[in-house]
C-alpha cells in the first residue's frame, strides 16, 4: 500500500481546517470557503471510509417479545458463579436493547442487545461474556421460554436459558 493517497488525503483535511479557521469570526467569504472546501476531489471520503462508519440501524423485535420479564434464579441455576440469586428482571425494548435488573435492585446490571430473526435469538456481548449467545425462543402472553442454541459463556446460558415471566 503507498502512503502517497495517505498523505494526500491528509494535506486536504489540512487545508480543509485551515480555510475553516480563517472565516473564523466573519460572515464575509465563509460560504466560498465552505465551497472550496467541499468541492476538492481530495477531500470527499473514500467507500472504506463511508463504510466504517454507516452502522445498520436494530431491526425491530416482536411485539410479544417486548416488554418486562422475571425469573427467580437460584444458586442451583449460576452452578456455582456466585451471582446474586432472587428474581431477576429484564425490560425488552423495541430494537431489542435489553435492561436487565438484579434482584432487589432499582437500576440496570447491565444492557444486552437481543437480536431476532424468526424463532432464532441473539443475546449479544454481557459484562461476563465477550461473545454472543443464541438461543430459540417462544413467546405467550404469559411466557417467554429461551433455549440456549450455542452460547459459549456459562453465566448468560444460565440466566437467559430458562422460562420466564411476563411482569404485569
Amino acid at each position: 500500500m503507498s502512503s502517497q493517497p495517505i498523505r494526500a488525503g491528509v494535506a486536504a483535511a489540512t487545508a480543509a481546517g485551515l480555510f475553516a479557521i480563517a472565516g473564523c469570526g466573519s460572515d464575509e467569504g465563509a460560504t466560498a470557503t465552505a465551497a472550496k472546501a467541499t468541492s476538492s476531489p481530495a477531500a470527499t471520503a473514500t467507500p472504506a471510509a463511508a463504510t466504517a462508519t454507516a452502522t445498520a440501524a436494530p431491526a425491530a423485535v416482536p411485539a410479544n417479545l417486548r416488554g418486562r420479564w422475571r425469573r427467580t434464579m437460584r444458586a442451583a441455576d449460576f452452578g456455582g458463579a456466585g451471582f446474586p440469586v432472587g428474581v431477576w428482571s429484564m425490560d425488552v425494548g423495541r430494537k431489542g436493547a435489553t435492561d436487565v435488573y438484579a434482584p432487589r435492585k432499582k437500576t440496570v446490571d447491565f444492557t444486552v442487545q437481543l437480536t431476532v430473526d424468526g424463532r432464532r435469538l441473539t443475546a449479544g456481548e454481557v459484562p461476563v461474556c465477550s461473545s454472543a449467545g443464541t438461543y430459540s425462543w417462544r413467546a405467550t402472553e404469559r411466557r417467554l421460554t429461551m433455549t440456549p442454541v450455542e452460547d459459549t459463556c456459562s453465566a448468560r446460558e444460565s440466566l437467559f436459558g430458562g422460562t420466564w415471566t411476563r411482569m404485569r
